[in-house]
């Protein structure tokens, strides 16, 4: 009896031992709802979809409004796929392209900013990035603190980094703002000479052309004008004068 018991026992031990844990899988799909990008920097869809993760599943793209139109402004649609390989999960998110934003790769909508290390900020660059996304809702330039600063200093290192500041404007008002500044290698890098210019428009040099010419009349005419001008009264002091 002895001998069936161990049996057993070393039977349930070996089964025990070969099961494997089972991780949790995430139901939501982690990262920002809207994310800026400046209408001429560099930045893929893969770059974006590094912002965002599901423990357990692979992150996929279902649709991509952005792709073709990185360099236009405006407002695009993005929806993220994260599958465990039994269930699948979608989240749609905002990608939203801005004529000026500053040297960053992206921002979030809650101010966390985003680098390659060849990219370093400093508070300035920080506070006018916040502000070209609208996210400083105080006049700027009147008085700030530091409050935490984790990134000066590692500019150049992978890694996410605390930062916050205090603006104090001349009416009284304050802001406090929190963020994190993320640094990291994994985003499409280039070299400058690598960047090809686009072809021009053939309606805008057309309508240079043609802007060109005006610009060229009126200024002969004035010319033209001012020189007859000039004939007429030179000729009325020499009638004004005695011979």
């Amino acid at each position: 009896m002895k001998k069936i018991f161990a049996v057993l026992f070393l039977v349930l031990t070996m089964i025990i031992a070969t099961i494997k844990p089972v991780h949790a899988v995430d139901s939501v799909i982690h990262g920002p709802d809207v994310v800026f990008k400046e209408v001429s920097a560099i930045v893929t869809i893969y770059d974006i979809l590094l912002l965002y993760e599901s423990d357990g599943r692979v992150l996929s793209i279902s649709n991509d409004g952005y792709t073709g139109n990185g360099a236009v402004v405006g407002s695009y649609n993005v929806t993220i796929a994260a599958s465990d390989g039994l269930t699948e999960i979608l989240r749609t998110i905002q990608v939203k392209v801005l004529l000026s934003i500053g040297d960053v790769t992206l921002v979030d909508n809650l101010g966390n900013i985003y680098v390659r290390p060849d990219q370093t900020l400093d508070f300035t660059k920080i506070r006018n990035v916040l502000r070209n996304v609208n996210l400083i809702s105080i006049s700027v330039g009147t008085g700030y603190q530091i409050l935490i600063d984790e990134y000066t200093g590692h500019e150049t290192e992978e890694g996410n980094y605390n930062y916050g500041f205090r603006l104090i404007s001349s009416s009284g008002a304050i802001q406090n703002v929190s963020i994190k500044i993320y640094v990291t290698e994994d985003f499409t890098s280039f070299e400058p000479g690598d960047i090809i210019p686009p072809d021009p428009n053939p309606l805008l040099a057309f309508g240079s052309m043609v802007w060109n010419a005006i610009l060229f009349i009126i200024t002969i005419g004035i010319v033209g004008i001012l020189l007859y001008v000039g004939y007429k009264v030179s000729k009325k002091i020499k009638k004004g004068v005695p011979r």
